[in-house]
């Protein structure tokens, strides 16, 4: 019964941190669709390609590129990243680009293609690009006539303006030519912004009360056992290494089978950060444990 209850609350606290996170990434593709695919720090900037990609401090960082691309019908843009495993387009069919993986395009459900040998291509200026997927995850429709291309040529040595979106250094805009950009829809996201990191935050806390109450009764229950066990003989490193044990035994056995299925079920969480963020629970319920475990054989005066 005793390991039951510390089963349900680590696997309580696996979940709540679960779905947090799914929720965190769901606003996010929102967010990024409801802005033609850009997030709220995108920038746009004039420079040429070479003096850009050569940057040090840029380059240290993932960061992603978009060209327009001048049609009267529809809306492409070129695609060009320092890292294409850092960010993913919201697409509800296919796959996203890959490094070294050019002549590739994302599409919209209106835009013309045509097919050979049961393959999907873009066509745009003479040149084949194969379809590999499709814009718009949740809202298809901001995307019908919108193209997605991989493919570097369009990224010319000659002074051009791109967006620059992704996890760049905030100092880049001391260096940088910048231009003013309208986030266009991002205004009817901003209360869901907003209304995010709170949730999120309450979200954190509640877990972190949880691993609180989850430390306390772990010790609470073993109160009896360890007070016969001190008188024995037992010294309290071996106890507590073997109470520790227990308890990251118990943890794993819950906590396992929700990243396993995060990784099958969850294609959109990143499964390393959000391991690593588990994780780093679990060792605070250690921590937490081993701070009232101490506290409390001092009370009883069993040091």
């Amino acid at each position: 019964m005793k390991k039951t209850i510390i089963l349900l609350l680590s696997f309580i606290i696996s979940l709540l941190f679960t779905l947090n996170t799914y929720y965190k990434q769901n606003q996010q593709v929102l967010i990024e669709e409801s802005n033609h695919l850009y997030t709220p720090k995108s920038l746009v900037i004039e420079t040429t390609f070479s003096d850009f990609i050569s940057n040090k401090e840029i380059k240290s960082r993932p960061f992603r590129l978009f060209s327009q691309v001048e049609n009267e019908q529809l809306n492409i843009r070129a695609f060009y990243s320092n890292d294409y495993s850092y960010w993913n387009a919201p697409i509800h069919n296919g796959r996203f680009f890959k490094k070294n993986h050019e002549s590739t395009a994302l599409v919209g459900t209106n835009v013309p293609i045509h097919e050979v040998g049961g393959i999907k291509y873009f066509l745009y200026n003479s040149k084949e690009y194969e379809v590999i997927g499709y814009l718009g995850k949740y809202v298809p429709e901001y995307f019908q006539n919108s193209v997605l291309l991989s493919d570097n040529s369009f990224f010319r040595d000659e002074i051009g303006q791109y967006i620059l979106d992704g996890d760049y250094p905030e100092n880049s805009k001391e260096y940088l030519t910048i231009s003013n950009q309208n986030n266009v829809g991002i205004g009817r996201f901003l209360n869901l912004d907003f209304f995010t990191p709170l949730l999120s935050t309450f979200t954190h806390l509640i877990i972190v009360l949880t691993t609180i109450f989850l430390a306390f009764l772990y010790n609470l229950m073993s109160q009896k056992e360890r007070t016969i066990r001190f008188l024995l003989g037992t010294t309290h490193l071996k106890y507590l290494q073997e109470k520790l044990l227990i308890l990251n035994s118990l943890l794993i056995i819950s906590v396992l089978p929700m990243i396993i299925s995060v990784n099958f079920i969850i294609s959109d969480v990143g499964i390393f950060s959000y391991s690593m963020g588990l994780i780093l629970y679990l060792l605070l319920i250690n921590l937490e444990y081993i701070v009232i475990f101490f506290i409390d054989i001092r009370k009883e005066g069993l040091e």
